[in-house]
């Protein structure tokens, strides 16, 4: 017994010398694995902790492991948990700090990133030079570009990186090292106009001003509508309050007002092109006369028609041959007919179709107006409006909206042989146009009317069949039947389950990893590599689209950017492979292009306020695609669009007295202040779906007004397909909306609905009875 003590106690000592003395390897893999679980959810500081404790347990065995070089080039040899090295988790421990706002921290662990056995050493050096730039420590942040450019040619971002350094370069007036930098840049077509830009720049630190002037005007001229000619003018006026020798002329003034007027600097805009038209004489009319027309249509945009009217009647009266006659013409009974003034309008129109068949606006002008005429009740004057578009315009984009209207008004006038007709036409025409779907619904609203239900019938169900768009829905709700869902998926998740394996290790590592956005810059560099490139698998990448869409779909949608992700997840569709024998499309792909993000949010406050959260889900797909920071040009923010004095109503209505405006990019502010709105909606609506997504986006006072000018329609609507406490036919009403874009808004919403219904509709249930649960736990609790 002593011999056998004696015996594991010396081999104690052998394990001991032997680095026994640190955690046991499965001890260091757990930490190391939670955290890329956490990395995965962005919980960035909860994973922090999990890595700084492998580091530091590593940097313990280092240090035991120093008098023995032999057992130390044998640890790092084999230093990896988790599938990592130990140098790719010095590198999640910095991204995770920079994630998280510790840029400190950050900067001390992207140094010990850096090395031959991290294949994504780049991405470390170029977040340290980018923090080290943010820092202001410039000498460190060049240092670092340096090193990226040397060492990692191919690193995707290198473009990037070069502009970075040359930015650094021109704030140290390093030119020596700045222009030839700019002169491989400008090599590069996407980087030409802004590697220019800064050589002005350049230039006028040292004092150049001729020189830099040219550059800066060349660029204006060459385009005036993206940033780069922005900043060029911001440096332009810079350069004029320096030398006196730069005389502007008129067309570069004209390009100036260009810039300012695409940027929506509409005051400034204005004031450069009434300059222009008190300078003006002799051959300058010409231009004088595009100024003018700027000036008008800059206020057109702000919708000040009396001013835009004003400049635009300027442009007929003392400019006629300035080239801009028939647009100022055309855009002056626009203008008329938004502010109401639809005989003055409806003269005008006539005039233009007679003295100006050559316009390329002509169709427009027609079209225009056929719809006055057909809204003042001179049915016969906009039929034979419309005729002489489609006859002598059939090339015209308006040519099958003008068949649809034509039809449309004849189906309002009851005359359905007319109106069949000219459907029908559509339907042969333009197959694949969305106004093919559309007559062919009201192909068979031709046939309920002239009483033949069987043939009704018939169509109803072949526009169900089709599964497009709104007009499948309503075909189905006139059946009152399920038997033709909006959608027709395959739920074999076998091909699905094999999309995106296919990828670089880079890529792959990234993704393991959690740095999303790092892999959306690694595959999208692989969309514009040149077929000579020497890596195989980045050419076998390149060749699979489907696999790369896939992966730049999954990146974004962990990123948290939902707009890109529908963006790709839209053109997966479009590849054959992911479709089944029948045409079908996985259901995992449709629950990409509607999803249900903030899912649980949704459910608690739908709950709360006593509406689908589906209706919610379809109207926030609709109002931002799940973009949680969006402003429209209105002003409306955030997921469900809400404007903010809107919003201010809402949230005193709800107690909620320290509302701010910003409140309304938070996802869970945002979401409770649009549900509650619409569930009020709902209430002055009666429930109807179709009318609560007209009001949400008109107004409700716009829709009220509609209703009550509505007659009556004949007895061929169901309970299903009709407005309550009136005898109108839902769909009728909503085709008779006269603003297109709440036209549009209904169908769009309610498509999408549908397809919500189908797609969730059976897991909904349960999320809604664990928030009423919680609702009533919450109650219980509060009394």
């Amino acid at each position: 017994m002593i011999y056998i003590r004696r015996l594991f106690f010396i081999l104690a000592l052998i394990f001991l010398f032997l680095g026994c003395d640190k955690p046991p390897k499965t001890d260091q893999q757990q930490l190391v694995t939670t955290a890329l679980d956490l990395v995965a959810r962005s919980q960035y500081a909860e994973a922090v902790p999990h890595l700084q404790s492998f580091v530091d347990l590593t940097e313990t065995d280092l240090s035991n492991l120093e008098k023995s070089p032999v057992r130390l080039a044998s640890f790092r040899s084999n230093s990896q948990t988790s599938d990592l090295q130990r140098v790719e988790i010095y590198h999640l421990l910095a991204f995770c700090y920079q994630q998280i706002g510790e840029s400190a921290q950050a900067m001390r662990s992207y140094p010990l990133a850096i090395g031959s056995e991290n294949m994504l050493g780049d991405y470390a050096v170029f977040r340290l030079a980018n923090l080290c730039q943010k820092a202001e420590d410039l000498e460190q942040a060049k240092k670092w570009y340096l090193q990226l450019i040397y060492d990692y040619p191919t690193f995707p971002q290198i473009s990037a990186v070069k502009f970075s350094l040359a930015n650094l370069y021109l704030q140290q007036q390093d030119f020596a090292s700045l222009f030839p930098l700019l002169k491989d840049l400008r090599q590069v077509g996407a980087h030409r106009r802004r590697a220019h830009l800064v050589e002005a720049k350049a230039l006028v630190q040292q004092e150049k001003w001729m020189s830099a002037y040219q550059i800066c005007e060349q660029l204006i001229a060459d385009n005036t509508t993206d940033g780069t000619a922005w900043n060029a003018l911001a440096l332009l006026k810079k350069i004029q309050k320096s030398s006196s020798e730069i005389d502007i002329s008129p067309q570069q003034l004209m390009n100036h007002g260009l810039v300012y007027y695409n940027n929506r600097s509409y005051s400034r805009c204005r004031s450069i092109f009434q300059s222009i038209i008190k300078k003006s004489t002799g051959q300058n009319k010409k231009l004088a006369g595009g100024a003018a027309y700027q000036i008008g249509y800059s206020y057109f945009r702000q919708r000040k028609y009396s001013n835009a009217i004003y400049w635009f009647r300027q442009v007929i009266n003392k400019y006629p041959s300035s080239g801009y006659l028939t647009r100022a013409y055309y855009r002056l009974t626009v203008c008329y007919r938004r502010k109401g003034y639809a005989t003055r309008a409806r003269i005008n129109l006539e005039a233009f179709t007679k003295k100006y068949t050559w316009s390329q606006l002509m169709d427009d002008a027609l079209y225009d107006l056929g719809r006055i005429y057909e809204r003042q009740k001179h049915y016969q004057l906009a039929m034979d409006v419309y005729r002489q578009l489609v006859t002598n315009h059939s090339q015209s984009r308006l040519a099958q909206r003008t068949y649809w209207q034509l039809g449309w008004m004849q189906f309002r006038l009851g005359q359905y042989d007319k109106c069949l007709k000219a459907f029908r036409i559509i339907q042969r025409k333009y197959p694949r146009d969305i106004y093919a779907v559309v007559a062919h619904y009201w192909t068979a609203k031709c046939y309920q009317h002239q009483g033949k239900d069987d043939l009704a019938t018939t169509t109803f169900r072949q526009v169900a069949k089709r599964q497009q768009w709104f007009y499948s829905g309503l075909a189905n709700q006139q059946l009152e039947s399920e038997d033709n869902p909006r959608l027709t998926t395959y739920s074999d998740s076998s091909i699905w389950s094999t999309l995106g394996q296919q990828k670089t290790p880079r890529v792959e590592r990234l993704m393991k990893m959690g740095m999303f956005k790092d892999a959306i810059i690694e595959l999208e560099s692989m969309l514009n590599l040149p077929l000579a490139f020497s890596d195989s698998s980045a050419i076998d990448l390149r060749t699979n689209k489907l696999d790369q869409t896939y992966n730049l779909l999954l990146c974004h949608q962990k990123a948290g950017n939902y707009q890109q992700a529908f963006r790709y997840a839209d053109k997966l569709q479009q590849f054959s492979q992911i479709r089944s024998d029948l045409g079908q499309l996985p259901v995992e792909l449709y629950r990409i292009l509607y999803p249900f993000y903030y899912a649980e949010t949704i459910v608690k406050h739908a709950t709360k306020y006593a509406i689908d959260p589906l209706f919610v889900a379809a109207m926030i797909r609709e109002e931002s695609r799940y973009n949680t920071t969006i402003i429209s040009s209105a002003g409306a923010r955030g997921l469900m669009q809400i404007m903010i004095p809107t919003a201010k109503q809402i949230a005193k209505q709800l107690n909620l007295p320290t509302f701010n405006n910003d409140m309304l990019f938070t996802p869970e502010i945002n979401i409770q202040l649009g549900t509650w709105y619409m569930s009020d909606l709902m209430r002055q609506f009666g429930n109807n779906h179709a009318l609560v997504a007209g009001a949400y986006n008109g107004g409700p006072h716009r829709i009220k007004k509609w209703l009550e000018n509505v007659k009556p329609t004949p007895a061929t609507t169901s309970a299903n397909t009709s407005i309550p406490s009136l005898d109108v036919a839902v769909d009728e009403f909503i085709e008779n909306i006269p603003i297109d874009e709440t036209r549009r808004h209904i169908k769009k919403v309610m498509d999408s609905y549908y397809v919500y219904r189908q797609l969730y509709g059976e897991t909904i249930s349960e999320m809604q009875s664990i928030a009423e649960l919680q609702l009533n736990l919450k109650a219980d609790y509060t009394q």
